[in-house]
């Protein structure tokens, strides 16, 4: 028991000196480096600009998990969070590009693809569908959606609409926009083809 308890206040002594616990000097210290990472392999400013919120954002909360005690360690820990939202990135590009083609859009696959998709695809065909997915969403992501999508704003007017980061705004209309295409898609899929 004594053991415990003495690693118990040791563990928690290390936890209240880790810079993860000052999330901000942790983000100031490490986030060119995931920036650097990501730009040169996202393929576009705003692809970079969304990875690395959602870099941070998964990284915050998670934190937790961080067993490391360096600075490299650190580093080590969010550029795999990184490689990790990276591949999930393409991943979703890939399933963007098939919503394209299914739904016949042309010249949607954009800087933005998943706003394009749903700006330019047939809104009455998919109308019932889109409401469905859309009032599926979180009310914070349903906002930003409508804010970015509807009324056309920038982020950072969605930002101040809403009274959170410029980087929060972008990672839940982007969170938002990739969970609609999901669901359409998911849709698309289960409609009989017309053969």
């Amino acid at each position: 028991m004594r053991s415990t308890t003495h690693r118990t206040k040791t563990v928690a002594a290390g936890a209240a000196a880790s810079p993860i616990q000052n999330f901000t000097g942790f983000y100031r210290a490490h986030v060119r480096a995931v920036e650097s990472f990501l730009g040169v392999r996202a393929g576009s400013a705003e692809a970079t600009k969304d990875l690395v919120a959602e870099t941070f954002a998964t990284a915050l909360v998670c934190r937790d998990q961080f067993r490391g005690s360096s600075i490299a360690q650190e580093r080590a820990w969010i550029l795999a969070i990184a490689r990790s939202q990276l591949s999930h990135h393409w991943r979703r590009a890939s399933i963007e590009r098939r919503a394209v083609a299914a739904f016949e859009i042309e010249g949607a696959y954009e800087e933005e693809p998943t706003l394009r998709v749903v700006q330019r695809c047939d809104v009455e065909r998919v109308r019932p569908d889109l409401l469905a997915a859309l009032s599926a969403l979180p009310a914070e992501q349903q906002r930003t959606v409508a804010l970015r999508v509807v009324h056309d704003l920038e982020y950072e007017a969605i930002a101040a609409e809403t009274g959170v980061t410029e980087e929060v705004a972008r990672a839940r209309v982007s969170r938002g926009l990739r969970t609609l295409a999901r669901r359409l898609e998911t849709r698309r899929r289960a409609l009989p083809s017309a053969a």
